[in-house]
């Protein structure tokens, strides 16, 4: 049982349109003589046009059980993280493929216990996006981090933003707490702070995070904003923090409201 094997090529009409094909042969192809096989092209141009051509009939003889039928899609998540784990050690997309048909540990062969593995060509794609992938999260924290680093200072002007507190493990753990040295001022009237997040700010999908108070008058004010990979107990906690230790003399935090901006 399993995918059959599959080759791919390119090919140019006479009149210069593209082609590409794929060739779907018995698993068994050359070992018990069942010579099927079934042709897919499609040709690139306005119009992609795709035809399927049976070039040989099924022996039926041949017990295999085959499953013709083209799989979309990428890797999956499993296979993602198997050809990561194995990138890190220098391994080529022909040596990972070569690693998957011989896995010999449970707890990682039953990834591939419906027999099918991805081409060398899809580990190849992978790879080159994945090390894009990395490489612009490489750069993006770096840029993060310099950031943070140049607004660190505390302004003599008390309407210029500036970070309280930051942490930037990777660009999916990382928090940047700002605030002024005026809003930090609305701090000291009451221990109570009102907190809450929004998705709406960042194309990214990260939550922006809203830290400030409450008058009589039942109108906000919101005083701290963080920039955070979650909207988590954790995330809410750094920037209460961040807002006790730059203000140390403002009364400590002993209310706080969630989703109440």
């Amino acid at each position: 049982s399993g995918a059959p094997k599959r080759r791919r090529a390119k090919g140019n009409h006479s009149d210069g349109l593209q082609e590409v094909y794929f060739l779907l042969r018995c698993k068994g192809y050359g070992n018990h003589k069942c010579n099927f096989q079934v042709e897919i092209s499609a040709t690139l141009e306005d119009k992609p046009q795709m035809t399927v051509k049976i070039r040989h009939a099924h022996d039926s003889s041949c017990k295999e059980d085959h499953d013709y039928s083209v799989k979309r899609g990428g890797l999956t998540k499993e296979l993602k993280e198997y050809c990561k784990a194995l990138f890190a050690k220098g391994y080529s997309p022909q040596n990972i493929l070569s690693s998957m048909v011989n896995e010999t540990d449970p707890d990682r062969k039953h990834r591939f216990a419906d027999g099918s593995f991805p081409s060398q060509e899809q580990i190849a794609m992978y790879k080159t996006n994945y090390q894009r992938e990395s490489e612009y999260e490489r750069n993006t924290v770096a840029l993060m981090r310099k950031l943070c680093e140049g607004m660190s200072a505390v302004p003599e002007d008390e309407d210029t933003p500036y970070v309280l507190s930051y942490y930037i493990h990777s660009s999916s753990d990382f928090n940047i707490v700002m605030s002024t040295k005026r809003l930090l001022k609305l701090f000291s009237v009451t221990v109570r702070r009102n907190v809450d997040g929004t998705y709406k700010l960042l194309k990214s999908g990260h939550p922006v995070l809203i830290m400030g108070v409450d008058d009589a008058n039942r109108t906000y004010h919101p005083s701290i904003m963080s920039l955070s990979a979650n909207e988590k107990g954790p995330a809410f906690q750094f920037m209460v923090e961040a807002q006790e230790k730059t203000a140390p003399t403002v009364p400590k935090v002993i209310h706080l409201m969630a989703d109440a901006a």
